[in-house]
């Protein structure tokens, strides 16, 4: 028996596979979360196009980006951490103490034949670079964001071959803003698909918080239950900044490790010096998370809500802070202390604060 095909249906059948094929390419596009233009920025893609590398363009790619979200983030939880209110600071504005392009440099970073481009904000009235980020160009021409680093004092940023240098001056105890005692640098390169710091010098056990019975028993290789701030120099550097206000405390900042530990000392010693003890340490913003930072049970800045509430069950919530760990508070009768803490912006862990107690409080 012959059977008769219409010939309507020759040329729907080959036209309804097209658009089948067509929609299961785009679900599989979808499904694979590439709507991040971080991520599209810094992972394996199609061949990029050349894109304009301009001071306008600089301005929409920070405003189109995340990288103007990290910033607001990142002075939402640096208040929180103050225990102060945000300070608003507007983008691009014909006021020059708002935030403006202070730094605009374009190369070849990935070795791809298209370039990049290095974005530094400027802001205040010293025009002083504290955000900066690194641009990169999709297969349409678009800016995207590939990596950003925010809350971060800078002197100067300059592209360096197929890397970004970046200098931070050092302040001592007695230094003056105008006149630091030293400069640190820090380099970024793209490695491995992604922008990364380099050489990746710290191993996972110098990055690493651990708490066991209900103490800090490792900042790091340090002990902080005994360190001192001479140890504290020796494992981490340099420090960015030294401050002793108010009197009874230190505190010792690592700008490019994204890590603040208070030093003190209730017994009237220095706490500047060796008499001092760790009362507390923070890590935070992009810095701490791009030194790699995380807690034994593997929390790390950038880690969401959802994450920290698995890896901590009996985690608490009040606004914008998240305990994960409780102890006993050694303060008055009764009543607890956060051990550990997260503070939470959009959703993600932009800062911790520990407790550690060495100086008797």
């Amino acid at each position: 028996m012959t059977v008769r095909v219409p010939k309507w249906l020759v040329w729907v059948i080959p036209v309804a596979l097209v658009v089948a094929l067509v929609a299961l390419a785009f679900a599989l596009g979808r499904s694979s979360g590439g709507n991040s233009s971080r991520t599209e920025a810094a992972s394996a893609r199609a061949p990029a196009k050349e894109a304009v590398c301009s001071k306008p363009l600089a301005e929409s790619a920070t405003l189109d980006t995340e990288f103007d979200d990290d910033i607001r983030a990142g002075a939402l939880t640096n208040a929180s951490l103050e225990g102060s209110q945000p300070t608003e600071v507007p983008f691009f504005t014909e006021n020059e103490i708002d935030y403006q392009v202070g730094i605009l440099e374009c190369a070849d970073l990935t070795g791809d034949g298209v370039r990049e481009m290095v974005v530094g904000l400027s802001a205040g009235a010293s025009g002083r670079v504290f955000q900066w980020a690194i641009f990169t160009p999709d297969r349409h021409g678009d800016w995207g964001l590939a990596f950003d680093r925010v809350f971060a004092a800078t002197s100067s940023i300059e592209i360096q071959g197929d890397s970004v240098l970046i200098r931070t001056a050092t302040y001592g105890l007695e230094d003056p803003l105008c006149c630091p005692s030293g400069f640190k640098s820090t380099r970024v390169a793209f490695r491995d698909g992604s922008f990364r710091v380099v050489p990746s010098i710290a191993s996972p056990p110098e990055r690493l918080i651990s708490i066991e019975e209900e103490r800090v028993t490792r900042v790091g290789l340090l002990q902080p239950a005994k360190a001192t701030p001479s140890q504290a120099v020796a494992a981490f550097g340099t420090p960015t900044f030294v401050t002793n206000y108010p009197s009874s405390s230190c505190n010792y900042s690592w700008g490019d490790l994204g890590l603040e530990i208070v030093f003190a000392n209730f017994g009237r010693g220095d706490p500047c010096g060796e008499a001092g003890q760790i009362g507390s340490f923070e890590l935070v913003g992009s810095a701490a998370e791009q030194a790699g930072w995380h807690t034994a049970e593997g929390a790390r800045v950038g880690s969401t809500a959802t994450a920290l509430e698995r890896l901590y069950p009996g985690a608490t919530r009040s606004g914008i802070e998240m305990t994960l760990v409780e102890v006993a508070s050694p303060f008055g009768a009764g009543g607890t202390l956060g051990l550990a803490v997260a503070f939470l912006v959009d959703g993600e862990a932009r800062a911790y604060r520990f407790h550690v107690g060495a100086a008797g409080e």
